[in-house]
């Protein structure tokens, strides 16, 4: 039977072997030798968003790119729900910025995802990513990151201890939601672990309806996911296929 670290293990193994890149959270902290944020309180991975967005759109100066971070990482809204899906518009839609070039001003709308072209996007996977919360820090088993932006979260549960199970990993989540909320202001699913990976939940969800989806799938017993991720919660991880199931969830909401 596994144990939590090496359910982790596998589950990181499967998003590599789907096409993401791994980093340990520890080895890209901000006190490591290569940090990649400039604190614990950062959720986003700016540089990593920048480098994919002029690659996304070759176009624009680095100015314009600049602005659209800022347009997009300053959501002022004062709950997480309605950042969530602001932020979502975003991703979806791209975000109209003002340059200069030459004597004269431009404008122009500046993307964050490709969705025509999956494999121009950057998808980063790292566990133990460390985050300062409002009441002490909180490590996220298992985070997914497109473009340097936190667009899933996987919760997982030692599947040798029968006193625990999904509901544990949701309890679990609903914390991070509480005392880490800006790791889910560009959220797009959640993933909990019981016995093997369950599916992903989408944070818009209402909760009635989310606890009905988690109760649904306690009650059926699935086969143990396969190597590649494919079935069970591990269908959305090719990045292709992600980004195809992304831009149909940004829609919805």
């Amino acid at each position: 039977m596994l144990n939590e670290q090496q359910l982790e293990e596998l589950c990181l193994g499967w998003f590599q072997a789907a096409g993401w890149r791994y980093a340990y959270g520890p080895d890209i902290a901000p006190d490591s030798n290569t940090p990649k944020r400039t604190d614990y309180r950062q959720v986003v991975l700016r540089e990593r968003l920048l480098t994919s967005l002029a690659r996304i759109n070759p176009h624009m100066p680095p100015t314009a790119l600049e602005q659209a971070v800022h347009a997009l990482l300053s959501g002022s809204e004062p709950q997480m729900v309605m950042r969530n899906r602001s932020t979502h518009r975003l991703l979806l839609n791209g975000v109209m910025v003002e340059f200069a070039q030459g004597d004269e001003k431009k404008t122009d709308l500046v993307h964050f995802l490709d969705f025509a072209q999956p494999a121009n996007n950057d998808f980063l996977v790292v566990n133990q990513f460390t985050i300062t919360g409002t009441k002490q820090p909180r490590r996220p088993d298992v985070i997914a990151f497109v473009n340097g932006l936190p667009l899933a979260v996987v919760e997982l549960k030692n599947p040798a201890n029968e006193q625990t199970d999904v509901w544990d990993a949701f309890n679990q989540l609903q914390t991070y939601k509480d005392e880490i909320s800006d790791l889910f202001n560009s959220n797009a699913a959640l993933a909990s672990g019981e016995r093997w990976l369950d599916r992903a939940c989408r944070l818009a969800h209402r909760e009635r309806g989310t606890h009905a989806a988690l109760a649904h799938h306690r009650q059926r017993r699935r086969p143990a996911p396969s190597p590649d991720g494919v079935g069970n919660g591990g269908a959305w991880l090719p990045p292709a296929r992600l980004v195809s199931r992304l831009r149909a969830a940004l829609r919805a909401v």
